[in-house]
């Protein structure tokens, strides 16, 4: 089963209501990262639950999809897109998160 469709939730999941504005992504705190990263985690694993998905096959690909971001994605690029989604611009978050790991992305997606 392909779990293609968890991709657009990952980028949905990115958002969290009522995040603290900072004037700056140097202003995001780590911890404010990991509570980023934690909601991406849990959004995808609704989104996979919601379509139905066996838990052990959305658990592998949320956890692919965990480690693509965690390995190619500077701390840079995760205040900043933390930062960005503060102020509820999806286009950016994607551009930083997304858009450049596309392809090894899609590759967890479209693992057995």
């Amino acid at each position: 089963m392909k779990t293609r469709h968890l991709l657009p939730f990952l980028l949905l999941a990115l958002h969290i209501p009522g995040a603290l504005a900072q004037s700056s992504a140097r202003e995001v705190s780590d911890l404010q990262i990991a509570g980023f990263k934690g909601s991406m985690d849990n959004g995808c694993r609704e989104a996979g639950k919601k379509h139905g998905d066996p838990a052990s096959h959305v658990e592998s690909v949320c956890a692919c999809l965990r480690r693509v971001l965690e390995e190619n994605v500077t701390i840079d690029n995760w205040r900043q897109a933390f930062f960005e989604d503060s102020r509820a611009n999806p286009a950016e978050v994607q551009k930083l998160l997304i858009t450049p790991n596309a392809e090894k992305l899609r590759a967890c997606a479209e693992k057995p």
